[in-house]
């Protein structure tokens, strides 16, 4: 939803790509974070998101391509 927010213009359609590596679980209850960068590619980007609590990421290598 971040990524969709952030850097497709809020349309679902505009994200063309992404893969996340799922490292760590989350609980119910958790409170997420997602960091994202833009890269040098246009429409890529990198993101990671981390449980505020445990201060642990749990989806890392994220890439994503949006529509340009």
């Amino acid at each position: 939803r971040s990524l969709i927010e952030s850097c497709a213009e809020r349309n679902p359609a505009g994200l063309v790509d992404i893969g996340v590596r799922f490292s760590s679980p989350v609980y119910p209850g958790e409170s997420l974070e997602t960091s994202i960068w833009k890269l040098d590619d246009p429409g890529a980007y990198a993101f990671q998101t981390k449980v505020l609590e445990r201060d642990l990421i749990v989806l890392s290598h994220g890439t994503a391509r949006v529509a340009v």
